[in-house]
């Protein structure tokens, strides 16, 4: 028996399904369950095989749905911002506010500093600034490594990937930036940002392929 809880406001949640039929507000319900069992978040992996941990098929099955019809429910909670999909994991605000502190994962906390810098404001979410202070440690010291040419001071005013950081920084938090887009990790030739390694190129592809587009740039091959 899990020793996870949280408080269940019934007014709030009813008033948040609305609109929902009776199969997406199962599946619905039954995701948030998983993300406060898992400590915040839950992975989903689109492409990923069914006998997968994280794969449509395996979710579908634990919320009593089949793949075709959790994938509509997914894109109707995506539309909707029930859920979010970032580093190939499920997210939901109200889960780290309600989940009490000790029981939120490290993986999640990871993924809160990098992905939702705003969300840190949440009540009980002190240690991540505990975890921020050593995630940054450790970019940086992967810097003093790497040499020159890296760097985690914004791109020169005016410069292309000073309006390629705007945008990512505007749109994900300064955490995204340091992780995926800094010189390190990327480089912009023209306006081609061609990643170090198919790694880095498959996250930024996943997640962050948007605000490249918005800015006018393109993801090429790794260099």
């Amino acid at each position: 028996m899990t020793i996870v809880w949280y408080k269940h406001f019934p007014s709030d949640f009813l008033h948040g399904v609305t609109r929902m039929t009776a199969e997406e507000r199962g599946v619905y319900a039954s995701l948030l369950d998983m993300m406060y069992d898992q400590g915040g978040s839950i992975p989903y992996i689109k492409n990923a095989r069914p006998d997968r941990p994280g794969s449509p098929a395996r979710l579908a099955s634990a919320c009593g749905s089949n793949t075709r019809r959790f994938n509509i429910i997914m894109e109707r909670l995506f539309d909707e911002g029930k859920v979010i999909h970032r580093h190939d994991r499920l997210f939901n605000k109200r889960v780290f506010k309600e989940l009490k502190p000790d029981f939120i994962s490290t993986l999640s906390l990871h993924n809160l500093v990098l992905i939702f810098p705003e969300w840190r404001k949440i009540k009980g979410l002190a240690e991540v600034k505990k975890l921020e202070a050593r995630l940054h440690k450790k970019i940086n010291k992967k810097i003093d490594q790497e040499g020159a040419g890296s760097t985690i001071e914004p791109p020169d005013v005016g410069s292309p990937l000073r309006h390629l950081y705007d945008h990512v920084v505007a749109a994900y938090g300064e955490g995204v930036w340091l992780a995926w887009f800094r010189p390190g990790q990327a480089t912009l030739y023209g306006s081609t940002l061609r990643p170090r390694t198919k790694f880095i190129r498959s996250k930024i592809s996943n997640d962050y392929e948007d605000a490249l587009s918005d800015a006018g740039f393109e993801l090429g091959e790794v260099r």
